[in-house]
């Protein structure tokens, strides 16, 4: 890419900087290093996490959250009509969606946010595109919306309501990122077309997250699950897989890293006081990057108990770091996972499972070691940062050249073919 085609892209997300998505993150900084103009809109700034995750070279950060009070929300209305007037063609969207729209807080936040003037939209959550909807009608440049699993898995299957917003999304933009084909298969039978399906998966910095030389036995086993803890990980069947693994004789500590979600982290604190857990797990709460990556050196096992993946950002970490994984046959878990080769899949629901699969790993460390190398070989191969930028970078390009939609389609017309 020649260094005159720097784009303007503009990202919209939830929690920014976050490290619980610090995926985001590490996407933002590897556009920002190839010369891409990144401004992000937070919509739910944290500023502690941001600190913890370090600055972020070349990036805007605007929190329209912030923006509340009625002197700000007069100042960003004036702003808009400002540049409606400079931009006549942009008022148009502009007094459409404030005409239809009843939700005039998040109306204002979403034309506050239309007042830049981007190459490229990306919106990397389709709740949030949902949240802020008036936001993908009032651009002129391409929009992008991300479906990462959950999201349409659980969501767009139990409220009507919100299907129907993310159908006519899918009509109104003009791409949508997959993070596996298991996501596209659910998008697609909401009504995604498929010359609008980006698959992209998830991508690790494999030169930070490498490969450590791993220590001498221990007293006891470590096993570590890292990433946020809302029910549908799963929580409390990996720590009944570990109540079984102590009753079998099996010494393990269980490290939990991630921030505690109410409807998550209540159950699993109760679960560890009703199953004596006390003194086998350790909940860890948040932590920057270089502290999971120590975790992750210090662990024998990794333990993915997920009842609804996309495809895991953590158990890609904990494979870049030659982990062997324990994980849920979920979602798209299997297209990054390879049963018997990089860890073990399982049953969602089934802590005998669990127990079964780490007790016959922990029991094998020749085994362990050679499914953590080959672990590590299939993301460094397949799932690096460089290769998810180039298939993003690329998609941009096409998409602000108006290209494609017709390179999808020779694409799709070549496939049949064949």
């Amino acid at each position: 890419m020649s260094a005159d085609a720097r784009l303007d892209i503009l990202v919209v997300t939830g929690t920014f900087p976050s490290l619980s998505q610090a995926f985001i993150t590490t996407k933002i900084r590897a556009l920002a290093a190839r010369g891409h103009r990144v401004t992000v809109i937070s919509l739910a700034p944290r500023p502690g996490e941001g600190r913890a995750l370090g600055a972020i070279p070349n990036v805007r950060i605007k929190y329209p959250a912030r923006s509340h009070t009625p002197v700000a929300r007069v100042f960003g209305a004036a702003a808009i009509l400002l540049s409606a007037l400079r931009d006549p063609a942009f008022a148009i969207p502009v007094f459409r969606s404030l005409r239809r729209s009843r939700r005039w807080r998040k109306c204002l936040k979403s034309l506050m946010a239309a007042g830049e003037r981007p190459d490229l939209v990306h919106v990397e959550w389709i709740t949030k595109a949902v949240e802020l909807r008036e936001i993908v009608s009032v651009f002129k440049c391409p929009v992008v919306v991300s479906c990462r699993g959950s999201d349409l898995r659980l969501m767009a299957e139990s409220d009507k309501d919100f299907a129907a917003h993310v159908r006519r999304i899918f009509d109104e933009v003009d791409l949508v990122h997959c993070v596996s084909t298991d996501v596209s298969d659910v998008a697609r039978r909401l009504g995604l077309p498929d010359h609008k399906v980006l698959i992209n998966r998830p991508a690790v910095d494999t030169q930070f997250f490498s490969s450590p030389p791993r220590t001498a036995s221990r007293d006891r086993h470590r096993l570590v699950t890292a990433g946020r803890v809302p029910w549908v990980k799963g929580l409390e069947y990996a720590l009944l897989g570990v109540r079984l693994l102590l009753d079998r004789g099996i010494r393990v500590i269980y490290d939990v890293i991630g921030p505690a979600d109410p409807t998550g982290m209540d159950a699993a604190r109760l679960a560890v006081r009703d199953l004596s857990l006390a003194d086998a797990v350790v909940f860890h709460g948040p932590l920057p990057p270089s502290e999971i990556r120590t975790r992750l050196s210090e662990a024998d096992l990794y333990i993915s108990p997920s009842l609804s993946e996309g495809i895991s950002n953590a158990v890609l970490e904990a494979m870049a770091m030659a982990l062997p994984v324990v994980s849920t046959n979920v979602g798209g878990m299997h297209e990054l996972v390879r049963d018997g080769l990089d860890g073990r899949l399982i049953p969602s629901r089934d802590p005998i499972a669990i127990a079964d699969a780490v007790e016959q790993l922990l029991a094998n460390a020749d085994q362990r070691t050679e499914m953590g190398a080959t672990a590590r070989r299939r993301v460094v191969e397949s799932f690096d940062l460089q290769r998810q930028i180039d298939r993003f970078v690329d998609a941009y390009e096409r998409l602000q050249a108006g290209r494609y939609a017709t390179d999808a389609a020779k694409s799709m017309a070549g496939a049949a073919v064949r």
